[in-house]
Formats: C-alpha cells, sequence, structure tokens
C-alpha cells in the first residue's frame, strides 16, 4: 500500500518467492500509463501469446519488454480499430474517442458470462473504468 514498497525492495527484503529479473517497464505517462499497467496486469494473463486460448483471438494486452511507446505496445497494435471476435453492442476492441464502441470498456463494465476478467470479479471496478474511460477518450481519432 505504500508508495516506498516497490518490487525492487519487497525483493531486498526477502519477502517474494521467486526473484524479478526483469520487470515490466510500462511506457507512456500519467493516465495512459496506469491504464496499460491495469491492462497488462490484470488483462494480459489471457491477452498474450502464452495463453492456451489465445489463438481463438487477437487481442494482446500484456506489455512486451522494450516496448518503448504507449503506441509500440500491444493494447494499441491489437486493440485499436480491430475487430472482435464476439459481437456485442459493438464489435471493435478499441475505438479511439469513444469508450461507449469499444467492447474493452463494454466487456470491462458488465458482470455476466461476457465480463471481462470473467473470472475471479463479482464487482466491476469502477476506478479501471473510469481510467480506461479516460484513456479510451484521449486516443486520437484517425
Amino acid at each position: 500500500d505504500s508508495p516506498s514498497q516497490t518490487l525492487s525492495r519487497l525483493a531486498e527484503d526477502g519477502r517474494l518467492s521467486d526473484a524479478i529479473v526483469h520487470p515490466a517497464v510500462i511506457p507512456g505517462e500519467g493516465n495512459t500509463k496506469e491504464t496499460l499497467g491495469y491492462l497488462h496486469g490484470n488483462c494480459g494473463g489471457c491477452h498474450s501469446d502464452a495463453y492456451y486460448l489465445a489463438h481463438n483471438y487477437g487481442l494482446r494486452l500484456r506489455v512486451a519488454l522494450g516496448t518503448e511507446t504507449p503506441e509500440a505496445s500491444t493494447a494499441y497494435t491489437t486493440g485499436i480499430n480491430a475487430p472482435t471476435m464476439h459481437v456485442l453492442a459493438t464489435s471493435v476492441a478499441i475505438v479511439p474517442g469513444d469508450p461507449e464502441a469499444s467492447q474493452v470498456y463494454e466487456r470491462m463494465g458488465r458482470r455476466d458470462m461476457m465480463a471481462m476478467p470473467l473470472l475471479g470479479t463479482k464487482l466491476v471496478d469502477e476506478e479501471a473504468l473510469g481510467r480506461v474511460h479516460e484513456w479510451i477518450t484521449s486516443l486520437e481519432t484517425k
């Protein structure tokens, strides 16, 4: 909970079961960095090439080591204006400038069989949903 509790400090104090060799470095500033970090940590486990069902969909949300800019992250390269596997109120993963037309935003706000994350949550993370809304709104439309 404390800002001084960094991964490095936890490792130094022997409070981690496994050493972190290369911690993820999330690119960007402010809400963009926080949103990409949230998507990496909360969605990247399934939305990565390593997940056993990944061949079924193209959206990748894990930030790869060495990603230098937000625009080079997989959230941008596989999500912006990308078609989705499911057709709900929208069938586009991330529509720049329009959270309500973005399935990532829609599914984060649901708590049914189409919710994301699907497992391990009973309530919508309203703070995260607000951050994602702000981030999508800030994306440049083309």
